[in-house]
C-alpha cells in the first residue's frame, strides 16, 4: 500500500567471540611471540526505525539506535620478545567504551510478483566518544 508510515521501536541484544590464533614473527632474535587472544563483546541496542511507502514497490527508512557493551571494551595482546621469552608483556588496544549510537537511512526497491526481485541500499553513521565509522550495504534479491 502506497503512501503507508510505520514507527517501529526495536530492542536486542548482539553477541560476538572472536579469537586471533598465536604467531611468531620471523626476522631473529628480537620477533616477537604472540599469544592466543579472545574477545568477547555482549551488548544492547535500542531504538526506532521510520518506514514510509511512496509506491507499492518503494520504502524508505531512516533509523537511529543506543548501544551498550557488558563485555570486553578493547583487545589486550600478550607478547614477548623471543629471545627473552620468560618477559612477556601485554598491549592494550583502544578503549572503544560502553556506550555507542547509529543512525541509518536507506531505501528498498522491489517488483512484484512474477519477478519478485529487489534492490536495498542503506547507510549508517556509528558513533561514540571514541570512534566513528560508517557503512554502506547493497543487496539485489531475486526470490524463485
Amino acid at each position: 500500500m502506497s503512501g503507508g508510515f510505520s514507527l517501529r521501536p526495536e530492542l536486542g541484544f548482539d553477541y560476538l567471540s572472536a579469537k586471533m590464533k598465536h604467531y611468531r614473527e620471523s626476522g631473529g632474535d628480537l620477533a616477537l611471540n604472540v599469544d592466543l587472544e579472545r574477545y568477547d563483546s555482549f551488548r544492547s541496542s535500542a531504538g526506532l526505525v521510520a518506514n514510509w511507502r511512496p509506491l507499492d514497490t518503494l520504502r524508505l527508512f531512516v533509523s537511529g539506535h543506543w548501544h551498550h557493551e557488558f563485555a570486553d571494551k578493547n583487545v589486550a595482546l600478550r607478547s614477548a620478545i623471543r629471545s627473552l621469552d620468560t618477559m612477556s608483556f601485554t598491549t592494550e588496544g583502544r578503549n572503544l567504551g560502553r556506550d555507542s549510537g547509529t543512525a541509518g537511512l536507506g531505501l528498498e526497491w522491489t517488483l512484484p510478483a512474477p519477478l519478485e526481485m529487489g534492490l536495498s541500499l542503506d547507510y549508517m553513521r556509528t558513533f561514540s566518544k571514541t570512534y566513528s565509522s560508517n557503512e554502506i550495504n547493497a543487496s539485489f534479491t531475486v526470490h524463485f
